[in-house]
């Protein structure tokens, strides 16, 4: 919403937004959001209109989110109320699924199980004792199903994976057939993106993101569609989830000046979300069309990976990482991420939301 890093500005309030920028245009803003964690921590209900969280959809407890359905049916409504009709709208919708835990409606639960990938990643996970932690394993903590069983078969977990990813597509689906339906699908901008990938048991890290940089985790779709756009283009560099602020007021021939960050040299900055739980290790890095790095703040070792391949990420070898001036590299990247030791009451409020133990 801001162009901004989270460690560079944290919260929305007093700062230049999306929802504010447009508000001033004179646009009607409204977000639909399937959790609490946007108000509470980030106070992303600034410069909307209407702002309509967890809290209105489903119940007043703070852990729980609200499944895509319940989101797909709240949108439909503003999408047919006067105001979206007679004056521009900016409409964003937060869709927690699919995320942990794994729970995609009864109806979509068995589309996966037992076809062709399921067969070959048949796998019995390994029990960490710690129950929350992912590495190496699974924790008892993240292994119920929705019969509150305990299944440690990896391909189960994959299977609803895929499934919340079937269910999301077809809520999409319905809000997209709606403005086709009304003869306004040409008229609007709609850009669909995530904050996060998912680590299905590569790099040893099973059902769970945030510690790890792997590519399973920080590689996900952007799809923009510009108004009454005609033809499909497919771009090779890498972009962001803070170049969406660029591209929305790029569109709308708006500045961005002096509100965007987030590159050091060719990479576009990287960093984990959470220090690990036991170690306290936090990992930055970068990614470019062909390689990314990591290095660690507690270790300070770097790794190069070759992610030109098909799928995945390789190893580069140290004749292929001198060749990237990885002294430069590094450097840039230490003061990129240089920042303040984050104040006590951040803390409280992220360990309260569940993404610092």
């Amino acid at each position: 919403m801001t162009g901004q890093y989270p460690f560079k500005n944290t919260t929305i309030k007093n700062s230049a937004s999306l929802p504010g920028d447009l508000h001033a245009l004179g646009y009607r803003t409204c977000a639909v959001i399937g959790t609490n964690v946007a108000r509470d921590f980030a106070h992303a209900d600034e410069g909307f209109d209407v702002f309509i969280d967890n809290r209105t959809l489903k119940t007043n407890k703070d852990t729980e989110t609200s499944q895509a359905s319940t989101i797909a049916r709240q949108s439909i409504p503003f999408l047919a109320s006067t105001p979206a009709i007679t004056q521009p709208t900016f409409l964003w919708l937060f869709f927690k699924d699919p995320h942990w835990p794994y729970l995609p409606p009864p109806e979509y639960r068995e589309t996966f199980i037992d076809d062709e990938l399921y067969m070959r990643t048949t796998q019995s996970l390994a029990i960490n004792e710690d129950p929350n932690n992912s590495i190496g394993g699974i924790g008892e903590a993240r292994l119920k199903n929705a019969n509150n069983e305990f299944i440690t078969n990896k391909a189960y977990y994959i299977s609803q994976y895929d499934a919340e990813i079937a269910y999301l597509d077809s809520q999409i689906g319905l809000i997209l057939s709606y403005l086709k339906q009304q003869g306004t699908y040409d008229d609007w901008m709609i850009i669909f993106s995530s904050d996060h990938g998912e680590s299905l048991g590569e790099d040893n890290y099973f059902f769970d993101h945030g510690y790890m940089l792997n590519q399973e985790v920080v590689r996900i779709p952007l799809i923009v569609k510009a108004p009454h756009q005609k033809a499909c283009a497919l771009t090779t560099s890498p972009v962001a989830i803070f170049d969406i602020y660029r591209i929305i007021k790029t569109l709308l021939g708006q500045s961005t000046t002096g509100n965007l960050q987030g590159r050091i040299g060719p990479y576009i900055a990287l960093e984990n979300s959470a220090e690990h739980e036991k170690t306290g290790e936090k990992r930055y890095g970068g990614v470019s069309e062909k390689i990314k790095f990591i290095y660690s703040n507690t270790s300070e070792k770097a790794f190069f990976y070759d992610i030109s391949i098909q799928h995945g990420e390789r190893p580069m070898t140290l004749s292929e990482i001198k060749k990237q001036n990885p002294d430069r590299t590094l450097n840039e990247a230490r003061r990129f991420f240089r920042q303040a030791p984050m104040n006590v009451s951040s803390q409280a409020e992220l360990k309260s939301l569940g993404y610092l133990q």
